[in-house]
């Protein structure tokens, strides 16, 4: 997500929470005043969501035959969106969770449409 010049935001957030922007707004006589703004980003049905990472593995190298649940207070999560199409349309987003409880508790997921030539698209 980016703010322009005029104080528009645009873009396609990925991860819902809630973020603290600090603003500047200066006037033609450069005056200014600072501000902490809060931005709530929530699903399309108003709430915040849910973070959370399960998996159970059933004794592969990744998972060492163990049973994982990490959610929102376990740890920092990350979602980072990429264009790799000239069309500029999201085809490959990136979850990164780790934990600061955990030492060298470190996932990282992609989803991908890369190679179908599709972006990727909310609920589908």
């Amino acid at each position: 997500m980016s703010i322009d010049a005029t104080g528009v935001i645009s873009g396609i957030p990925i991860v819902s929470a809630t973020y603290f922007l600090g603003v500047r707004v200066t006037d033609s006589m450069a005056r200014y005043t600072d501000s902490v703004l809060e931005l709530r980003v929530t699903t399309p049905d108003g709430h915040l969501g849910t973070r959370q990472l399960t998996m159970s593995s059933d004794g592969e190298y990744v998972g060492g035959g163990l049973n994982y649940f990490y959610g929102d207070a376990d740890g920092v999560w990350n979602a980072y969106p990429y264009v790799a199409s000239s069309g500029g349309l999201v085809n490959d987003v990136r979850v990164n969770f780790y934990s600061p409880f955990e030492p060298g508790v470190v996932w990282d997921v992609e989803f991908s449409t890369r190679r179908l030539g599709t972006p990727l698209v909310p609920g589908v």
